[in-house]
């Protein structure tokens, strides 16, 4: 990815320094003298991030970053500060920002971070790899904004549209059903992938049922036990490659809950039996590695000539020298030794039989989104990156609770005070895992109720025009100072 950077100092040597060092293969970067020679690249050239001094000629750091607030509000700024200034500092995270100090300036940081920067859009990005739709249509109303989403399932080519207004579900698309019949079919969807549609203007609202309404009736149609087969979600369709008889059976039993098999489980031994079962396109395919009459690598170039979503797990009792290359494959997901059938039972049961969805969501408050993890009670790991401080944590949730949280230097009450301040960076919702240590022992709505004073909604450097420096110099926050120099 190619970055377009545009450095705004009065000093030449900052201008070139940062010009010089980022390499031009992962870098075009413009130069200016002045917020109001700036304005011409802005207008003829795409500009992914911005760099901007302080101390301009005119007009100061602060008020071009205010009228890019207006006028370019997705391109990413930096500022670049002489001093530490407390006020200057927060009012910098205000306006999501980041900001470095010349004194402090690491060249390699800075290009690390403007890297990262870049691959999202300017704000706050929670990535989901593993959440239901029950997490993800709550997550979404629950931010009160209107939202087109899409949902995909590549394996099953399932397709569905839910609209949301104002916090409420306004109208569903799926097929040819549409309101409350498509949202209810689009709540059956098992696995895939979401992602948010740019609002455009829809028919009048057609589902006037309630958010609890609508998930009530989605929860008593998936529970539904003497209701048609279609009404439940469907059993992973597992196809098993190996010679070993045990592994079938031990996954068959194992995954078999109140008489109704939630993995169907398929075992062939021949390269023809294998593209036949391929064909019909499992979700998972369980490969042995040690097979001498076929190997990993004839059936993986199947599955790439057939353009096959099947994930891939591989076992067996033996390291083979082509296993490092094998691993590579988008497809594969894992290896297990021959005797870590409980690993790989575990590994099934929480990623292949529940319902889960990946995709990206922006500018969520995260006060909203440890309520929605915590009602829902499953294990989460979300770890943030804050583009401001360049700090990084993480929130364990897990039975309702917060456990543990990180931030930077801080933990527990501290970091998360430190991370619901946090408005341009990305949250990460990882694998869980058990934390070592647990800093948080206090029941959830204690603890929500001591955090909502410390979340950003007046704060006082919203509104500010002119802020003064610890160094008794006045700055002016403006953005009609920023004016195009005169044609001669």
């Amino acid at each position: 990815m190619s970055i377009s950077l545009l450095v705004v100092s009065p000093s030449y040597s900052i201008r070139e320094m940062l010009a010089r060092y980022l390499p031009y293969e992962e870098y075009t970067v413009y130069t200016a003298e002045s917020a109001e020679k700036a304005l011409f690249f802005f207008e003829k050239m795409p500009i992914d991030a911005v760099v901007i001094e302080l101390k301009l000629q005119s007009s100061s750091g602060l008020d071009l970053l205010d009228w890019m607030g207006q006028h370019h509000p997705n391109i990413h700024p930096v500022m670049i500060c002489d001093d530490e200034d407390e006020d200057l500092i927060e009012l910098i995270r205000t306006r999501k920002a980041s900001y470095l100090l010349k004194k402090k300036l690491n060249l390699l940081q800075f290009r690390t971070k403007l890297q990262s920067m870049c691959k999202f859009k300017r704000g706050l990005t929670y990535q989901f790899n593993q959440v239901s739709i029950f997490e993800l249509v709550k997550l979404v109303s629950f931010s009160g904004r209107d939202y087109h989403l899409y949902l995909t399932s590549p394996q099953t080519h399932q397709e569905g549209l839910i609209y949301f207004g104002q916090g409420k579900v306004q109208h569903a698309m799926y097929g040819e059903l549409t309101g409350e019949k498509a949202f209810y079919e689009i709540m059956k969807m098992k696995r895939g992938l979401f992602s948010e549609l740019q609002v455009m203007e829809t028919d009048d609202e057609v589902i006037t049922s309630s958010l609890d309404q609508l998930m009530a009736n989605s929860a008593l149609i998936l529970d539904e036990k003497s209701g048609p087969a279609q009404a439940q979600l469907p059993p992973t369709s597992c196809l098993i490659v190996s010679e070993d008889k045990y592994l079938p059976v031990f996954l068959g039993e194992l995954f078999r809950f109140h008489q109704e098999s939630v993995l169907v489980t398929n075992w062939v031994t021949t390269f023809e039996s294998v593209q036949e079962q391929l064909m019909k396109n499992p979700e998972l395919l369980i490969l042995d590695s040690d097979m001498e009459s076929l190997k990993a690598k004839k059936v993986l170039d199947f599955i790439d000539g057939n353009y096959l979503d099947t994930r891939v797990i591989l076992i067996g009792a033996h390291l083979q020298a082509s296993l490092s290359q094998t691993l590579k494959h988008p497809n594969v997901v894992r290896f297990f030794l021959r005797e870590q059938y409980q690993e790989l039972a575990e590994l099934i049961e929480q990623t292949y039989l529940a319902q889960h969805f990946s995709g990206e969501l922006l500018d969520l408050a995260l006060f909203g989104v440890l309520q929605i993890f915590s009602y829902f009670r499953h294990p989460r790991l979300l770890e943030v990156t804050d583009y401001f401080s360049g700090q990084a944590g993480q929130i364990f949730i897990s039975d309702g609770e917060v456990l543990h949280a990180t931030f930077g230097d801080y933990i527990g009450r501290d970091a998360l005070k430190k991370i619901l301040q946090v408005n341009y960076g990305v949250f990460r919702q990882e694998a869980y895992w058990e934390p070592v240590t647990k800093s948080l022992n206090i029941p959830f709505n204690r603890l929500m109720m001591h955090l909502s004073r410390f979340v950003d909604e007046n704060n006082p450097y919203q509104m500010a025009r002119d802020l003064l420096l610890q160094n008794g110099e006045v700055i002016t926050i403006r953005s009609d100072k920023i004016q195009a120099p005169s044609s001669k």
